[in-house]
């Protein structure tokens, strides 16, 4: 006849500690995703930001991000009237089209810049804790709020 083990050495076992413990990881890591905003929240925490720490949008602040933007916009044409394409990158345009690259004013003060297949660039920034963007592309700002 095989003798049982006292539930308490059951619940000190090294295998059901490891499989609490991974439990406790999913549910904390579950609510910290829900709570910062879904998908954008997680996407955020992989690329090393914390969505937490945004820097809230106010309408002054959101055109004064637009207007750094369109700083960088015309120093981006200039490259590519000078060079005939855009830079790879936005720091390549400092020093010779801008003196520095100023950030965004708003959400986490980054910018996105992307040279596109056919040529164009887009050049986008997040507003708010859901990581609505503001965008510029073909000669326009938009923003998905």
């Amino acid at each position: 006849m095989q003798s049982r083990r006292p539930i308490t050495r059951v619940l000190r076992s090294p295998s059901v500690i490891a499989f609490a413990a991974a439990v406790g990881i999913v549910v904390i890591t579950f609510i910290g995703f829900v709570a910062i905003g879904g998908g954008y929240g997680l996407i955020a925490m992989i690329d090393g930001h914390n969505p937490l720490a945004l820097t809230p949008p106010t309408p002054a602040a959101e055109s004064e991000s637009r207007r750094r933007g369109d700083r960088i916009i015309a120093a981006l044409e200039a490259h590519r009237a000078n060079r005939a394409r855009y830079p790879a990158a936005l720091e390549k345009l400092v020093p010779g089209f801008l003196a520095a690259v100023e950030p965004p004013t708003v959400g986490d003060r980054r910018w996105r810049y992307r040279v596109k297949p056919d040529g164009s660039f887009s050049l986008s920034f997040f507003v708010g804790p859901s990581y609505e963007s503001d965008w510029y592309e073909n000669g326009n700002w938009y923003s998905d709020r």
